[in-house]
Formats: structure tokens, C-alpha cells, sequence
């Protein structure tokens, strides 16, 4: 029982002694993010496994973001951030496989973190893990010879958030954050194309009218590395 006072005391002392942020409440970052990995799937609703587990990656995202957060305890961090995801690829999928198509996603993350800051960190090296809820927005983009798809409706994507990350103080209000995030992310998306024909490669081609139903999922780690301004509104 001894032992395990000494350490709470310990641990409650590293806190209270390497104040966050020299006591800043708020900070803002931007950020730039690279994802490994994420993906189509073109018939999520076929009866046969093989062709709803059919998918066209997307590798190698790039996407910017911004993050507020407040200082809520010594230890406890409360944030909030939303990004910006646009990528594409070009190739032949099982919905297409004559035409050479550009598929893609454009998807807005909002998501809400609670961090909990490590009693080892220092003065200029502030460590944390974090988790929480995100909300996912999005549509499927898709485009060839003349034609794009239109986008009719989504489902509203909702899933957890980890991460782990580091602050590194370069003065009482400048910081460089890494972090490393991962979430899994999964919605549907519905849409159509635009047009009633495509002009591919000097050839007119008839194309379905019928809405289209896809899934995207992200579900890559995300590499965050950001520019961070601390402020202190409240004395």
C-alpha cells in the first residue's frame, strides 16, 4: 500500500511540475496527413461474397487538416478537428473493365478526441495517446472520356479514433506535432452518371441509368505532421 502511494504521488508530482504547455488552454494546428491505404468496393450489395468484397484501392493520400484543442486538466486534453481528403486513380475495375476509369472519393472526417498526456514527458517533449469518435462525410467521384458520376446520397460514416502523438515546444507558443492515427471508417454511397452515353476514345458507348451503390473505406493509418500555436485566453 506504501509502494503504490509513493507512486501515485510520483506520477501525480511529474504532472503537476511539467505543466502542459506552460499553462496555455487552447491551441490550433495544421496539419498535412498521409494515409496508406483505403478502398472502393463497386458492389457491396451483389449476393455473392467474391464480388462484395471486390474493391478498388487508393493508395497513398495526401490531405490537410486543422485541429482546436483545449486544455481541460494537466493530463486530460480535449480536441476537435476535421480534414480534408481528396484522391483519385486511374485503372480498369469490374464495373468498367473496357474503359479506362478514374475512381476516387472526396471525404470530410469530423472528429471529437479526448488525449491523456504521459507523466514522463518534459518540459520541451510532450507525449500522448488519444482516442474518440469521428463523423464521416463523403461522395465517390468518378470520371472517363466526357462523363463524371453525379452524387445522390450517402450514408453518414461513424467509427472510433485512435492515435498516438508527440509535441515538440519550440517556445512557450510554437510547437511541431507528429502523430500517428488510425480509424476504419465505412459508408455508402450512392450515385449516377451524368450523362446517358460517354465518347471514349472517339466511340460512343450507351451507359445504365440506374443509381450506382458503392462503399468507401479508409482504412490506412494516417501520419500527421502539423504546426501548432498555443494561446492563453483565460487567466
Amino acid at each position: 500500500m506504501k509502494k503504490l502511494l509513493l507512486i501515485l504521488i510520483l506520477v501525480t508530482t511529474s504532472v503537476t511540475t511539467n505543466a502542459q504547455y506552460n499553462g496555455n488552454d487552447f491551441s490550433i494546428s495544421a496539419n498535412v496527413n498521409y494515409t496508406t491505404t483505403s478502398k472502393i468496393f463497386l458492389t457491396p450489395n451483389a449476393p455473392e461474397e467474391f464480388l462484395r468484397n471486390k474493391n478498388f484501392p487508393i493508395e497513398d493520400i495526401l490531405s490537410y487538416s486543422f485541429e482546436l484543442r483545449y486544455r481541460l486538466s494537466e493530463p486530460v486534453i480535449l480536441g476537435l478537428s476535421s480534414e480534408y481528403i481528396n484522391d483519385e486513380a486511374e485503372g480498369r475495375n469490374l464495373t468498367s473493365p473496357i474503359f479506362l476509369v478514374k475512381d476516387g472519393f472526396e471525404v470530410i472526417p469530423i472528429e471529437l478526441s479526448a488525449y491523456y498526456f504521459f507523466p514522463f514527458s518534459t518540459e520541451n517533449f510532450k507525449f500522448y495517446m488519444g482516442g474518440g469518435i469521428g463523423f464521416y462525410f463523403g461522395k465517390h467521384l468518378r470520371s472517363f472520356g466526357d462523363v463524371e458520376f453525379d452524387h445522390v446520397k450517402s450514408s453518414n460514416g461513424i467509427g472510433i479514433q485512435m492515435s498516438l502523438g508527440m509535441d515538440y515546444l519550440i517556445s512557450d507558443f510554437l510547437s511541431v506535432r507528429s502523430e500517428m492515427r488510425f480509424r476504419d471508417p465505412k459508408f455508402d454511397v450512392t450515385s449516377k452518371y451524368s450523362n446517358e452515353t460517354v465518347l471514349y476514345e472517339d466511340r460512343y458507348y450507351k451507359l445504365s441509368t440506374d443509381e450506382i451503390n458503392t462503399k468507401i473505406n479508409i482504412d490506412g493509418l494516417t501520419f500527421r505532421l502539423g504546426v501548432v500555436f498555443h494561446l492563453k485566453l483565460f487567466k
